[in-house]
């Protein structure tokens, strides 16, 4: 897949005769292997950045014409350590927020893959040994009265009092349902 979309991209600009990818069995992996074979290379097709450090940058594009397929902005084909694209690429790195944000964007994709429950466990609830939540009965029973209690209008104070739980876990309880009162309440 790699391939087909590397040719089609650069379709018409020149042959394409090998893919170096990281992970693949078939060929070398690993940034240190790709440095140290780097010679072998005319041109680098970095399809992430994640990792890599101004240092690494800096050895990659001395070595060969570098590109990076998913820097946000467009940087061209770096020849040089002094070419504007590598300064722009290094500024990048450089920069906290952007790599915050793509650590997030990171974490957030892989809780949004998994079917293991992520984040605090909700009142009523336990962390079984595989990472999913399970009911527990007694606690649901207290969670289903305050629900009641909050849909009808019954202050959170008084909730808390005849529940044993803390305002702050009731209003947590309901925002985590989702439940919310009626203007008129």
């Amino acid at each position: 897949m790699m391939l087909d979309m590397l040719i089609h991209y650069y379709q018409g600009e020149e042959e394409i005769q090998e893919v170096y990818a990281d992970g693949w069995d078939a060929v070398p992996n690993g940034l240190s292997e790709l440095i140290a074979d780097l010679s072998k290379y005319d041109k680098v097709v970095l399809l992430s950045m994640e990792g890599l450090t101004t240092s690494d940058l800096r050895t990659l594009v001395d070595g060969a014409h570098l590109y990076c397929c998913f820097a946000p902005i467009d940087i061209g084909w770096m020849e040089s350590h002094k070419s504007a694209g590598f300064k722009k690429l290094c500024h990048i790195l450089e920069g906290k927020p952007y790599w915050d944000s793509v650590r997030s964007m990171n974490i957030k994709a892989g809780m949004k893959k998994t079917d293991k429950h992520v984040g605090n466990i909700p009142f009523g609830h336990e962390r079984t040994a595989d990472g999913k939540l399970r009911e527990i009965p007694e606690e649901m029973a207290i969670a289903n009265q305050v629900k009641h209690g909050y849909l009808a209008g019954v202050s959170v104070m008084e909730i808390s009092a005849s529940s044993g739980l803390t305002p702050r876990q009731v209003y947590g309880l309901m925002e985590y349902w989702g439940v919310k009162r009626n203007a008129n309440n």
